[in-house]
């Protein structure tokens, strides 16, 4: 009887578990559909970014998020779009020559 007990645990616990990874992938299909739709139909880049980190925040801890476009004229970043629990602004320290050589300091938010 113990036996038949753990198999039916068994079988349980993976129906569950792909009930769960089901629904978590519906999630995702419908932020990756909610970010497409967007592009589609959103003309300001603002309003753009703020509905991707919405979206985002349905699949994934994003409460702090900001999103970089680099200037290939400049070579420097923009931030168009910047949320974060800690921090009021971004500023970007150039460190070298290529994108990845930057580094971005956070100035604390008063509370």
């Amino acid at each position: 009887m113990l036996r038949i007990m753990l198999f039916m645990n068994k079988v349980t616990d993976s129906h569950f578990t792909a009930q769960i990874e089901s629904q978590k992938a519906l999630i995702e299909s419908e932020a990756l559909f909610e970010i497409v739709q967007g592009v589609r139909q959103t003309p300001d880049l603002y309003e753009l970014l703020k509905l991707m980190h919405h979206s985002l925040k349905k699949v994934l801890y994003a409460e702090n998020c900001f999103f970089a476009l680099y200037d290939a004229n400049t070579g420097l970043f923009n931030f168009p779009y910047f949320v974060d629990q800690s921090f009021t602004e971004v500023k970007v320290t150039r460190l070298g020559i290529e994108p990845r050589t930057y580094s971005l300091e956070g100035c604390c938010s008063i509370h």
